[in-house]
């Protein structure tokens, strides 16, 4: 093992000691200059050639041009403001562009003697607004229906009016007309300055007059739309009284009515 050793390390010596007795190599620049031949018998001249002359390894930077600012090849943009829009008023149509409409042709009216005098015209449907029989109900001819007031008996037209306080108004219709048999049916129209009353309720009482048969009472029945109804069953031909109550939420009326059965 140690002469392995050994001659390894006389080798390494060996090796170290030839290279540098070796001679040292012409430099580069030597080996590139052509070296002159010398042939027998000719005269060695000038090389026709000139020496190459090498040329300089070009620079690998690259310049960088010099930027002078220029002006701006396009101008500074500067909102444009919106243009305001002329609104012109439109021109007036002619007249003749106007579609004429029609006019309705003026309703005839005829106006009261109290309304051209000035003084206030009654409200429709309540005619004379004061308690009491109208003179249009008054009856001239048929004496079968009558209103007691103050014991006196004013007869009426079949289907006449009545006013009470409070605007409130009866029409009284009694069926037959004239009264020819002993049963007969009596409708009260309830109305207030023309428009119907259908929340009263109304009850009848009645007798013959002078006489003591009674009183006879009677079951109203409310038809609806201010109608009020009462039959009546009399026990004998003559004049009878009757006695109606009208009951409202504000107050209740009285109302004597006398009918004359004839055979």
């Amino acid at each position: 093992m140690k002469l392995a050793w050994l001659g390894a390390l006389f080798f390494v010596a060996a090796v170290v000691m030839d290279c540098s007795s070796s001679p040292v190599p012409p430099a580069r620049e030597a080996l590139l200059q052509p070296t002159p031949t010398q042939v027998p018998g000719i005269a060695p001249t000038a090389s026709p050639f000139s020496p190459p002359t090498q040329a300089a390894p070009a620079s690998t930077s690259t310049p960088v041009p010099v930027l002078t600012p220029t002006a701006t090849p396009f101008s500074t943009l500067t909102p444009s403001q919106p243009s305001p829009t002329a609104t012109s008023a439109p021109a007036p149509a002619s007249p003749a562009a106007v579609p004429t409409q029609a006019r309705p042709s003026p309703t005839t009216m005829t106006v009261p003697a109290s309304s051209a005098a000035g003084s206030p015209s009654a409200p429709q449907g309540a005619g004379d607004d004061q308690p009491g029989v109208p003179s249009s109900s008054l009856a001239a001819g048929e004496k079968s229906l009558a209103v007691i007031q103050k014991g006196d008996w004013k007869f009426i037209k079949n289907g006449g009016r009545v006013n009470l306080p409070n605007g409130l108004s009866a029409e009284l219709f009694l069926d037959p007309y004239p009264l020819t048999r002993l049963t007969a049916k009596l409708d009260v129209n309830l109305t207030r300055r023309g428009q119907p009353v259908s929340n009263a309720s109304v009850s009848a009482a009645y007798d013959m007059k002078g006489m003591a048969h009674g009183p006879f009472n009677s079951q109203t029945k409310n038809l609806g739309n201010s109608h009020y109804l009462f039959t009546m069953d009399y026990i004998e031909f003559g004049s009878w009284e009757h006695k109606l109550v009208i009951y409202l939420p504000e107050d209740h009326y009285e109302l004597a009515v006398g009918v004359v059965v004839s055979p």
